[in-house]
């Protein structure tokens, strides 16, 4: 068994010109739609090549254009979008063009393989800042129930000394009348409500600049198709429209959190006394 392979370089059971053409027709598909489904190796197998391609594009060299056409089958409407398009929308990140989502797996009477959405990030139709824009106040509420749990919140009401404007601080006391198993549940729960939380925050801000840089370049392109340096039914299907709602198979939800009490605080149980303060009731 040969270990190490990276995803990029699987063969996914077919030959040299089988796989590339399989490659070169995922990433066409993917840049077209911006947004496909397909099974988890084969999206783990192109993420890879379509990040390389739009590094490529943002550099624009005249062998980096050789390259995304030959890569791209020489669509003359798909090597266009990611030159100008993508370029300008990606132009501020270093890397992390690309998403893959899970989503679930094929009937039970095919192969059971294991399917993925893989997206370009902040697309028309992204379906993280679907899930931020419907669910953020809801994780913070979810948030907020963690905290009062694992700690006793005080608000502070101060005076800013450069605006000399009151304002509220909020100050987190850890809270010692409860088990260590369930102060460890609640610790990695507030973990992983704070990555969610920041991730969503993060696509809520990209994803206007992002529609920002798409017109941008949609009016660059109509100059030069005015120049005639493009065709005119350049921009035919070149932008997929917003769909309505997204559905998805089995996302699941990023943290599951019971319903907990934050009016007052849990009082201890007898055995939590006796084992954690038994010397002291003893007496």
């Amino acid at each position: 068994m040969k270990h190490g392979v990276r995803f990029w370089q699987k063969k996914l059971g077919r030959k040299p010109n089988h796989r590339l053409s399989l490659q070169s027709n995922l990433l066409a598909e993917l840049v077209d739609h911006e947004q496909i489904q397909t099974t988890t190796a084969k999206a783990k197998f192109i993420k890879h090549e379509m990040e390389k391609i739009i590094n490529m594009a943002k550099k624009g060299a005249p062998k980096d254009l050789e390259y995304i056409s030959s890569k791209l089958n020489g669509n003359n409407k798909i090597v266009p979008k990611v030159m100008h398009l993508l370029a300008k929308r990606y132009q501020d990140r270093n890397s992390g063009y690309v998403r893959i989502l899970k989503n679930g797996y094929r009937g039970n009477g095919s192969d059971r393989a294991a399917l993925s959405i893989i997206e370009l990030v902040n697309n028309p139709n992204d379906i993280v800042y679907n899930m931020a824009k419907n669910n953020l106040s809801v994780l913070k509420e979810k948030l907020d129930s963690i905290e009062s749990l694992k700690y006793k919140k005080t608000v502070l009401k101060l005076k800013d000394l450069s605006s000399g404007e009151p304002t509220e601080f909020v100050n987190l006391e850890d809270r010692h009348d409860i088990a260590g198993r369930e102060r460890k549940i609640a610790s990695a729960k507030e973990r992983s409500a704070h990555k969610v939380v920041a991730k969503y925050e993060r696509v809520l801000k990209s994803y206007p600049e992002a529609r920002n840089a798409d017109e941008q370049a949609i009016e660059k392109l109509k100059e030069m198709i005015e120049n005639k340096a493009y065709p005119k039914d350049l921009l035919d299907g070149f932008v997929q429209p917003v769909k309505a709602e997204m559905k998805i198979k089995e996302l699941e939800e990023p943290v599951e959190v019971k319903e907990v009490v934050v009016e007052k605080a849990p009082e201890p149980s007898k055995s939590f006394m006796e084992k954690y303060f038994g010397r002291f009731m003893k007496k």
